[in-house]
């Protein structure tokens, strides 16, 4: 409001106490101090409520609008009152245009009758016109022809550079136009013309024979162009000169400037106003903050991606952790820093292609660019963000070559975002969250009370019966005590990204319970554990799954990390290099579900797997389906052949599914037949107090 030309202040309906006014209004009535004054003393010098107030008038769905001319600062205006609430008070606001200027150039036009229709017609032409460049274009026509002029232009000071630019002109049909020519002409050419325009209100030259030659440095530029004579009036913007209003060569009324001196009011506000729309346009595209692309630049920059679509494509979603917390506890203003340092490193690695999108939210693009460099760009935004303690943020980020659609792929850094920001969500306590955030801290509470369970579930070396390892399966307890199988929330959690939160709970339950059977001197079985492909697109997930088996000293080599083929929906490189950091860290890596679905031979392509776990699907038909039987037997075989990859059959029920997989040489089986999943103490009563195990190997 202090940008606004307007003067505003909200006053109080009941005791007239002056809430607030904008710097526009605290200079005009001379006020450094407004709390503490009646609206009626500080605006209108009164000692008492004024008798025209128009409260009683006001409501808060529309404005109330009328006209006065204020005494102390003899001004007219044009008033908008309308009531609002203001920290809980019923307050009356008034914006006060400024029309004195309007006002007297009314009654100029009044006094000089001759000129009135001509003037109006160039009103005419401002008002009507949406086009600004077409409305100011006519009026320099009309300007032109009225004084039977050769040429009618405007001129526009930049002080910063020193020059006059000619930004409008209108030519008879026998004058060349010049406006391409009158570019950045130095101000000083017409210091006395300004000078002119401060004492007298005009410029004019009569004739430049052989004793005017000598007005001045412009004349070589005014002779060039066969000017013999003009006229010229200034435009002002708040006092100060911004332009002026020439004609060239007038034949007819050369010495009444009534019509330029009345209409620079209007062209200069036209003028003004397309400052003001260029001025919106900018602030439509930019958010005001942080000068970043707002979201509509956002959108317009994804129309024009689609027009001209970049040969490859890395996209950065990024979301600031905890900015509502942080304007709660230090206040707006140390919450916009945070948001400023944000974009500011944003913008330091990817330039002009940042956009703030949300209060919290940017997204950032690197257009045609190498996977290699949008890595270290990524590198160098982690490194940043590291070094930047104030700034604890969430982002996820991809990339993309050739035949790619830009929307999925911003779906997709979302949800990377949306993954990583889990991390942040468990060691944070919240308030007032999103249902999204909201779903975490549930689950969070859920896991601390006790409400999920590990089972264990053994796995058997077909050819010495042994008890080699098992499988850690979650489960959650409800109120009644009642088991609550996974397949009942399982799938919720991964749709809402928050499953790692289960998934490292698991873990975390599995190093502890190792650690205590190597207390218990047992000799420890590898154990696998299950990980969601939404917990392995977490940044850093390994030196997670490190950090938790180094914090129980459990050997890497005693977990298994168990994954679905829905890990290929994974990008290509990424998955490589997923799998290669996984092994390398130690941990044996295996594929669960494996006939499942079609795209299970692709991963066995890209990835080294320690283990292919035979879906329970193949092993249901293999008593009495010959066909079921080939597929397995082959799938064995395949796993045989593949680098000594261990092959277990999960489901096993049946004496008879035991015994033909034996034949076919499976190493490994796991299934009812020879237990269900159990609880922990039941396991180890059964499989492990009195049984000396062995590693798992194929």
């Amino acid at each position: 409001m202090n940008e606004i030309e307007d003067l505003i202040y909200v006053a109080d309906v009941n005791t007239y106490d002056l809430l607030y006014m904008n710097e526009k209004g605290s200079r005009l009535f001379g006020i450094t101090d407004f709390r503490n004054k009646k609206c009626y003393e500080a605006l209108q010098n009164r000692s008492d409520p004024c008798p025209f107030c128009t409260n009683s008038r006001l409501n808060m769905d529309s404005f109330y609008i009328w006209e006065f001319m204020n005494p102390v600062v003899d001004r007219y205006y044009l008033l908008k009152d309308k009531l609002l609430l203001w920290n809980g008070r019923t307050v009356r606001i008034e914006i006060c245009t400024d029309i004195t200027d309007k006002q007297l150039a009314t009654k100029t036009i009044e006094r000089k009758l001759q000129i009135e229709e001509i003037l109006l017609q160039c009103i005419r032409d401002l008002s009507t016109e949406p086009n600004i460049d077409v409305a100011v274009n006519q009026l320099l026509q009309t300007i032109g022809e009225f004084h039977h002029a050769d040429r009618a232009y405007i001129f526009e000071f930049d002080y910063s550079n020193a020059i006059i630019n000619n930004t409008y002109e209108w030519c008879s049909s026998t004058v060349t136009p010049q406006l391409d020519n009158l570019q950045n002409v130095p101000i000083e050419l017409i210091d006395h013309w300004i000078r002119q325009f401060k004492s007298t209100g005009h410029f004019y030259i009569s004739s430049l024979d052989g004793t005017d030659k000598k007005r001045g440095p412009e004349y070589d530029v005014l002779a060039a162009q066969n000017i013999d004579s003009l006229m010229a009036t200034p435009l002002y913007d708040d006092g100060k000169i911004i332009g002026f209003l020439g004609i060239d060569n007038p034949k007819a009324y050369t010495s009444d400037f009534s019509l330029l001196e009345s209409i620079t009011y209007f062209i200069q506000t036209d003028v003004k106003k397309r400052k003001i729309l260029q001025r919106l346009e900018h602030l439509s595209y930019t958010d005001a903050l942080t000068g970043l692309g707002n979201r509509n630049k956002y959108i317009q920059f994804l129309h024009k991606m689609e027009e001209g679509h970049p040969k490859s494509v890395g996209i950065v979603f990024l979301d600031i952790n905890g900015l509502k917390e942080a304007n709660d506890k230090y206040g707006h203003d140390y919450g916009d820093q945070l948001i400023v340092k944000t974009a500011d490193i944003l913008n330091t690695v990817f330039n002009d292609n940042v956009f703030r999108i949300g209060g919290d939210e940017f997204i950032a693009f690197g257009l045609d660019i190498a996977r290699e460099a949008f890595d270290r760009d990524i590198g160098r935004l982690h490194r940043l963000f590291d070094d930047e303690e104030s700034c604890n943020v969430s982002f996820g980020s991809t990339w993309k070559s050739d035949d790619f659609d830009v929307g999925d792929l911003i779906s997709y850094a979302d949800r990377l975002m949306y993954i990583n920001k889990q991390s942040y969500y468990s060691s944070t306590k919240h308030g007032n969250l999103s249902y999204r955030a909201d779903m975490t801290v549930k689950l969070l509470a859920a896991i601390k009370e006790g409400e999920y369970l590990i089972h264990l579930q053994p796995k058997v070396n077909l050819k010495t019966m042994e008890v080699c390892a098992a499988e850690a399966l979650v489960r959650r307890q409800d109120a009644t005590g009642k088991l609550i199988m996974p397949s009942r929330f399982i799938p919720f959690f991964e749709e809402e990204s928050i499953i790692r939160h289960i998934d490292l709970y698991v873990l975390e339950n599995v190093c502890k319970l190792l650690s205590e059977w190597k207390s218990r001197e047992y000799e420890c079985i590898p154990i696998s554990v299950n990980l969601s492909r939404i917990t392995l697109m977490e940044d850093g997930i390994v030196e997670k799954l490190v950090n938790v088996c180094d914090k129980y000293e459990i050997p890497h080599s005693l977990i298994d990390i168990e994954v679905t083929e829905s890990i290929s929906k994974m990008e290509t490189s990424t998955l490589i290099s997923l799998s290669k950091s996984i092994k390398s860290a130690g941990f044996s890596l295996s594929l669960d579900d494996f006939g499942s679905q079609y795209s299970d031979f692709a991963i066995l392509t890209l990835i080294d797997f320690d283990m292919i776990k035979i879906d329970k699907q193949l092993i249901d038909e293999i008593e009495n389906n010959e066909k079921s039987r080939i597929l397995l037997k082959h799938s064995i075989n395949i796993c045989r052949e593949m680098n000594r990859v261990a092959s277990l059959a999960e489901g096993i029920e049946t004496e008879k599914q035991h015994l033909l997989l034996k034949e076919f040489n499976c190493n490994f089986g796991q299934g009812y037949y020879y237990s269900r999943p159990v609880d922990v103490k039941t396991f180890e009563k059964s499989f492990m107090s009195d049984r000396i195990v062995r590693p798992l190997r194929p």
